[in-house]
């Protein structure tokens, strides 16, 4: 490679340096999470029967009717599942629900998602018009004909 072709391949490296933050690099927000749906029980678009209330961190994986029966799905971490049980117990009883309302299936130890939690409850009716009451990714009221996935939310 001669003087010129070396000066052309530096001249390019240079150029191309200097212009590579304006051509397709995300702007530095600080934020690097995407938007997450509100919360899906807090919300309140199909709320829990009276005096139930979940004492412990929780995601919300799915909702609905099923056979006349409203079928909440949800995964907790940080906790173990003694503690898990004592404070769904306890929250089951203040609302007068049987224990046999909940499922609980814990995962190994290690994971990071502890367990799957899976209550039958009276159904409830959608006692909201707003409109993120409407989207099934905040209300994990997934239609039919949605595949499964892990994409939802």
């Amino acid at each position: 490679m001669g003087k010129l072709g070396l000066f052309v391949a530096v001249a390019v490296a240079v150029v191309a340096v200097l212009i590579s933050p304006a051509l397709g690099r995300a702007v530095p927000s600080g934020s690097y999470r995407p938007d997450l749906p509100p919360d899906t029980i807090e919300l309140g678009c199909y709320p829990l029967p009276r005096g139930l209330t979940l004492d412990f961190p929780y995601q919300v994986r799915t909702d609905g009717d099923v056979h006349g029966q409203r079928v909440l799905t949800l995964q907790w971490d940080e906790l173990d599942t003694a503690e898990v049980r004592h404070r769904l117990r306890v929250a089951l009883r203040h609302a007068g629900l049987p224990r046999s309302a909940a499922t609980i299936t814990p995962y190994d130890d290690q994971a990071i998602v502890r367990g799957t939690i899976t209550l039958r409850l009276p159904t409830a009716p959608l006692s909201s018009d707003a409109p993120a009451c409407r989207d099934p990714q905040t209300t994990k009221r997934f239609p039919p004909d949605w595949a499964p996935s892990t994409e939802y939310g």
